[in-house]
């Protein structure tokens, strides 16, 4: 039967695998009302909850967006940028504080000759400061509810 052969696949059992323990860690976050210290993980998220939905999705618009920019700019120059999803991956390392690439990207004589240092820098900046220092701001504060 078709169910078999998909799960003979080794990948398949593995995403089936991280997704069951995903789940179970949701499950495991949301029983921690019994105790007053751990109630306090299950409480900010069931609170917050529809603050931190609107919060993902802004996040997510804001992230392929520029991601959609970085693989219209920098796809000819740069593999992290060849589609919408390795840019997307790269932009969220980025907020996160791995700036290695932008830097080595910043600092390529060939992508400066055909965008201009300028435009480079202007993206990667203006990146920096909508996701690290707006939008990061924004989940802090949903989280000090």
């Amino acid at each position: 039967t078709p169910i078999f052969l998909l799960l003979r696949n080794q990948q398949v059992m593995i995403s089936l695998y991280a997704f069951t323990f995903v789940i179970t860690g949701f499950v495991t976050v949301a029983r921690f009302d019994f105790h007053p210290d751990l109630a306090f993980i299950s409480q900010t998220v069931r609170k917050g909850g529809k603050d931190l939905l609107t919060f993902a999705l802004v996040f997510l618009i804001l992230v392929l967006s520029y991601a959609i920019v970085g693989v219209t700019l920098f796809s000819a120059i740069d593999e992290q940028f060849s589609s919408i999803l390795t840019a997307a991956g790269v932009l969220i390392f980025v907020g996160g504080g791995e700036i290695e690439s932008f830097i080595e990207l910043i600092y390529d004589d060939n992508a400066a000759a055909v965008h201009g240092e300028f435009l480079l820098r202007f993206y990667l900046w203006s990146y920096f400061f909508f996701v690290t220092l707006i939008l990061f701001n924004i989940l802090l504060s949903i989280i000090v509810e």
